[in-house]
């Protein structure tokens, strides 16, 4: 009884089941705590918001990612992401799964970046969905998703993606919605790095995010953010254990459903 309950708040919350279908997933705590902008991400946090960020990764990065989506255990998120340089480019890879056996939707993409130059990168991804309803079956379809990044200064850079651009069918009446991001970061100094992001998915209503970021010490980062639809307000941190491994934590909460705490574990090699 609670699992269909379960089934129907997701469907509920997420507008249309097919409508979100590939955008329901989570990111990383870093994400969750400046208020979903990560469109400007570098390193392997980008492996799930813009595959262009990938190529600052400069040998091996892994991250493994969990979340509660609204303090639910059944509404759980667990993503993988790892990125790998190479003499021909950035490759990565990434697996996310969100949901329950009653309702559940995955996701792996393979992802390739490079730089075209100092200034600007490129990067996509290959994604296969795969969404599971208790009683109604499953569906399975291919997309992709691309983005670009420009460093403007030394203190400014923006960015630009999109998920899906392409006309998907996931039944005959409906298709995968398309998802584009426009966004930007500002470090006014060595310590604080501002995001700012707009987000348009079709036939849904804009939404705007922002975040900022404040290096503590050397090893200790502070994060706040807001969106503005759905509206929440959220926070975390980031914590490097040793030279190669983080620990990121992140809280989001939304007034109307609840909050959603998150943790990531990141190993970076150097």
């Amino acid at each position: 009884m609670f699992r269909n309950f379960i089934t129907v708040f997701i469907l509920i919350t997420s507008y249309s089941c097919w409508g979100q279908f590939g955008l329901n997933y989570g990111e990383n705590a870093k994400s969750l705590s400046l208020g979903g902008a990560s469109v400007n991400f570098t390193g392997i946090e980008s492996i799930f918001s813009n595959q262009a960020g990938i190529t600052r990764v400069k040998n091996l990065s892994i991250v493994a990612h969990a979340e509660r989506r609204f303090d639910l255990t059944d509404l759980s998120t667990f993503n993988f992401g790892l990125v790998k340089s190479s003499g021909f480019g950035h490759f990565g890879l990434m697996i996310s799964s969100f949901g329950i056996d009653a309702y559940k939707e995955q996701k792996i993409g393979l992802a390739y970046g490079r730089k075209l130059f100092d200034q600007l990168s490129i990067g996509g991804q290959f994604d296969i969905l795969n969404l599971s309803i208790d009683q109604f079956g499953s569906k399975s379809v291919f997309t992709f998703e691309i983005g670009l990044q420009s460093q403007v200064t030394k203190e400014l850079s923006v960015s630009a993606h999109i998920f899906s651009p392409g006309n998907v069918s996931i039944t005959d009446n409906d298709e995968l919605s398309s998802r584009m991001r426009f966004g930007l970061s500002y470090a006014p100094g060595d310590k604080a790095r501002i995001y700012a992001e707009f987000q348009k998915v079709l036939e849904f209503e804009n939404d705007i995010r922002f975040g900022i970021e404040y290096d503590i010490i050397e090893a200790l980062a502070l994060r706040i953010g807001t969106a503005v639809n759905p509206g929440s307000v959220s926070g975390g941190f980031s914590y490097k254990v040793t030279k190669n491994l983080m620990i990121d934590g992140g809280y989001a909460n939304n007034s109307v459903l609840g909050s959603t705490p998150g943790v990531s574990i990141k190993y970076i090699s150097h």
